[in-house]
This record gives structure tokens, C-alpha cells and sequence, in this order.
């Protein structure tokens, strides 16, 4: 998938030792330089054995080959990118465990005459999306890299929000295993948007709170919002919805300290300024570009 909609060149390679047990690493160049699944905030082995594992990293390190990729850990003052995961055994248990003042907004939410679709039109989520990438200053992903999420990955959910005709709050995601011990199926949720003209009506957290309904309803316990920086207004969101919160750790192939990445730098601020001033039209089109080689 990310090949084709970026055109990167992939590596796989492919551990079994003696007892049967495997391990493999899937990587992409982007500049020269190998990412265990990019855009993504986890990658790396995926390995049934530690042994395994070991064997097709000492692999990788005699080759040459430094793969960087990205691990769970604890989540402590070192983490710059924090995932926040939410699990639900009873809807009701999970909504009495919840402030007061967050319940009060999911049913102030429910009186503003949202419809909640859960078979959203990917035209509708992108156009949501790219705008509010425009506005927050990010390069958006090219349409086609979403094209082939939804047409490759089964699991591949969009759910909108409209008010009357307008698509006011967007969610992407996928079901697959949880994360941590792969035991059952998680939602993840890769991208959520919202009308900025419609936080006020707390669109964000219908969204949210239909999602958690509809899913556990289906069967889904397990909620992954998705990696934010912890001092950023939508960790503090998150942290309202009673998760779990895990840090997001960069590594190196043959490297096994703990790097945290560098979100919010100076530069990074000065970038995503500079891409808000560029007229919508025009950050269209060059966001795909752009966007390729963040990763």
C-alpha cells in the first residue's frame, strides 16, 4: 500500500529459526534511509519468538542495514509522543466511570442534531481532512494513499458526522490486533477531524462517543486514539476519556536506547506557520509532495 501510493522502495526481510518460530521486519527508503512503516506510529518486528527477533536483527546489523522504528513504552517525561488507549467491558460501567462534566458533554452533544453515519464517503472524510490539515499547518496525504487503505486493509472504517448536508466531524481508522499482547481486535483511530465552527456544539465528542457505542456494540473492547503530543490540546481530550496512555518510542536497528522524537521544535512551529499562510488551493497540491517524505 505504501509503496504504490508514494512510490517507495521496500525492504522485507524474514527470520525462522530452528523450533519454527519467525520474525520479519518491513521497512520503506524515503531519502535514502529505511522507516519501518512510515506514517505510522508503530512498526517494527512483528516476531512469535524473542529469539527469533534477536536472530533477524543480528541479520540486519552484520548486513549494514540501520531500520529505524518506533515501540511502546512507558509513558513518562521523556515521551514526546504519547498513545492514549481506551478499553470498554460495559458500556455502562464505562460511562459511569467518566466525570461528570465529560458525560454532560456527550448529552449536550446529543441535542445539536448531529446524524452520525458509520459507511462515511471517503470524498467527504478527505475534503474534511485536508482542511483541517491546511489549518492546522500540515501537509495532508495524497487521496490516492487513502484510495488504497480503504480498497487493501479490510478493516478500514470511515465514519462522518453531518449537520443537515455539511460533514462537520470525520473519523479514519482500522480493526486489527491489539497492540501490546495481540490477543483480540482493537480499533485504531488514524485520523479524526472536526469543523473548527462546530467545537462549541462539542461535535469532537459525538464523534467519539458514537464511535465507542457503535464498535462495542460490535464486539470491539479495545480503543487506540491514536499518538498526540502530551502537551498538546488533544492529549488533554483524550484524557478525558479515561485511557491508558503509553509513550511512543523511536529506535534504531543495533541501537536499543530510548530517542524521543522532537515534536514541537522551533523549526517545526515555524514550518507548520508558513504552510498555514499558503492559500488553500496551492497547500493542496503540494501537500502530497510534501507530505512523502515525513514520516
Amino acid at each position: 500500500m505504501l509503496c504504490d501510493s508514494y512510490g517507495l522502495q521496500p525492504l522485507y526481510t524474514l527470520s525462522i529459526t530452528e523450533d519454527g518460530s519467525s520474525a520479519l521486519m518491513a521497512a520503506c527508503s524515503v531519502l535514502g534511509r529505511y522507516v519501518s512503516l512510515p506514517y505510522t506510529y508503530l512498526s517494527g518486528f512483528l516476531a512469535t519468538s524473542s529469539a527469533a527477533q534477536a536472530a533477524l536483527e543480528n541479520h540486519l546489523v552484520a548486513g549494514g542495514y540501520r531500520i529505524r522504528y518506533r515501540k511502546l513504552g512507558e509513558f513518562n517525561d521523556n515521551a514526546r509522543r504519547v498513545t492514549s488507549i481506551v478499553t470498554i467491558d460495559s458500556l455502562d460501567d464505562y460511562w459511569k466511570s467518566l466525570s461528570h462534566n465529560t458525560r454532560n458533554q456527550f448529552r449536550k452533544s446529543e441535542t445539536q442534531s448531529f446524524e452520525y453515519c458509520e459507511d462515511g464517503l471517503l470524498d467527504e472524510f478527505y475534503d474534511l481532512m485536508s482542511r483541517n490539515m491546511h489549518r492546522l499547518g500540515t501537509p495532508v496525504h495524497a487521496r490516492r494513499f487513502y484510495e488504497n487503505l480503504h480498497a487493501r486493509i479490510a478493516g478500514t472504517r470511515i465514519f462522518t458526522v453531518k449537520r443537515g448536508r455539511e460533514v462537520v466531524a470525520a473519523m479514519c481508522g482500522v480493526i486489527a490486533n491489539e497492540a501490546l499482547e495481540h490477543r483480540e481486535p482493537a480499533f485504531y483511530v488514524l485520523w479524526a477531524c472536526t469543523h473548527p465552527e462546530y467545537a462549541r456544539l462539542y461535535v469532537n465528542y459525538f464523534l467519539y462517543w458514537q464511535t465507542f457505542r457503535i464498535m462495542n456494540q460490535k464486539g470491539i473492547r479495545v480503543f487506540d486514539l491514536g499518538y498526540s503530543n502530551p502537551s498538546s490540546g488533544v492529549f488533554q481530550f483524550k484524557q478525558k476519556l479515561r485511557p491508558v496512555n503509553l509513550g511512543v518510542y523511536d529506535r534504531t536497528v543495533g541501537q536499543h536506547q530510548r530517542v524521543s522524537s522532537q515534536d514541537g521544535s522551533s523549526l517545526g512551529n515555524l514550518a507548520a506557520k508558513t504552510w498555514t499562510a499558503l492559500p488553500y488551493s496551492i497547500a493542496s497540491r503540494l501537500g502530497p509532495l510534501v507530505r512523502k517524505y515525513i514520516v
